[in-house]
């Protein structure tokens, strides 16, 4: 009838991988654990909010097999990777009943689990290809405004006090001042 999540943590942080575990339950509630109610030689989807790119969430594996030891009981361990800071979700649904899921409305809620940016790894600059700057004159000298931001691996934008190099290559003619 329905899925749940147990034992997922309310925080992750990004690009580590965690465990939860999921359980098969009858419409009262009941471990689908014995007998005809045996929740066994099921596959269970998992699935996450997709954003694109290097932000996207990774099973080890796409789906959780359920077999008779299992119990209606089944310990994901370090399989579940989330990569975007925020509020995120994870699903899991029944290959063949797609009905049956971690979302049945007044039966299984939705985790939420509040994913953390990762450890700084780049600073993200706008504009992003080279810029040639014409040196203009005393009264009006040359510039390009640009920005950064500090980054983990995933793109998650990092607020930090950290010190950051900036550093002015391929200059012809003489340089002026960098500022900010």
């Amino acid at each position: 009838h329905h899925l749940h999540f147990q034992n997922y943590p309310s925080t992750a942080n990004a690009g580590l991988a965690f465990s939860v575990d999921l359980v098969a339950h009858d419409q009262y509630h009941n471990r689908c654990s014995t007998g005809t109610n045996l929740y066994t030689n099921r596959d269970v989807t998992m699935s996450a909010e997709f954003f694109g790119g290097n932000q996207n969430p990774t099973f080890s594996f796409d789906q959780v097999t359920f077999l008779d030891a299992d119990q209606g009981f089944k310990t994901i361990l370090n399989q579940v990777t989330l990569r975007k800071a925020g509020n995120r979700w994870i699903k899991g649904t029944d290959a063949v009943n797609g009905a049956i899921t971690t979302e049945v409305a007044g039966y299984s809620d939705r985790p939420s689990i509040f994913t953390r940016e990762g450890l700084p790894d780049s600073v993200k600059t706008s504009p992003v290809a080279d810029q040639e700057v014409p040196a203009g004159s005393l009264s009006q000298p040359g510039f390009k405004e640009f920005s950064g931001q500090l980054t983990d691996a995933f793109d998650n934008p990092i607020l930090s006090t950290q010190s950051v190099r900036i550093e002015i290559v391929k200059v012809v003619g003489s340089t002026g001042p960098l500022r900010w």
